[in-house]
């Protein structure tokens, strides 16, 4: 019979096991990082608390470890660079406007610009799991939604944010109506 035992996180911390591997964990360059970063939070809490702009977490932590490599090593490597958390998510969004892109030349046929909702309606024709990592990785403030294999995205937001233009086409009937005339 099994049997399920559940510890509190606080019972496990004062395990005296746990005192020992968690005394043991961290290398002097952690313990250094942990060091520096301390009076680093405190200021970061004291910022929040007094009501101004949230302070970067990833911005702080990138220069402070950066900054421990370069007292360790002499000189600051080429590839500590400092990242912030707009530069994080900036390397998210080109991403998912590089995949929009390709969607876009690759499947003329399968998207559509609704001017007056705003919108941009991506059609994966039936490949409802595409459709679904393609919702994932759009920004949230991009993304109308989806169904099934529909995505809705909101055009104003991809214009504001990213600078993005999807090529506009004419309504459904004009394009008919050409290709009936090409077609005769």
């Amino acid at each position: 019979v099994p049997v399920t035992i559940s510890v509190s996180e606080r019972t496990a911390t004062a395990l005296p096991i746990a005192r020992r591997a968690l005394a043991g964990i961290g290398t002097r360059l952690y313990r250094a990082y942990l060091q520096r970063m301390f009076p680093e939070v405190l200021r970061m809490r004291q910022a929040l608390e007094s009501g101004g702009d949230p302070p970067d977490l990833l911005a702080t932590s990138t220069r402070v470890l950066a900054e421990l490599l370069r007292d360790a090593l002499g000189a600051r490597p080429d590839w500590a660079v400092d990242l912030a958390y707009a530069d994080y998510f900036a390397l998210r969004h080109q991403q998912f406007l590089a995949e929009l892109n390709a969607f876009l030349e690759r499947h003329p046929e399968a998207y559509a610009v609704e001017a007056r909702r705003g919108t941009l309606v991506l059609d994966f024709q039936g490949d409802l799991i595409q459709a679904g990592r393609f919702a994932k990785k759009a920004p949230d403030f991009a993304l109308v939604g989806r169904v099934a294999d529909r995505v809705t995205l909101d055009l104003h937001a991809l214009e504001r944010e990213f600078g993005f233009r999807a090529a506009r086409r004419a309504p459904f009937l004009r394009r008919l109506l050409e290709r009936l005339r090409r077609g005769a």
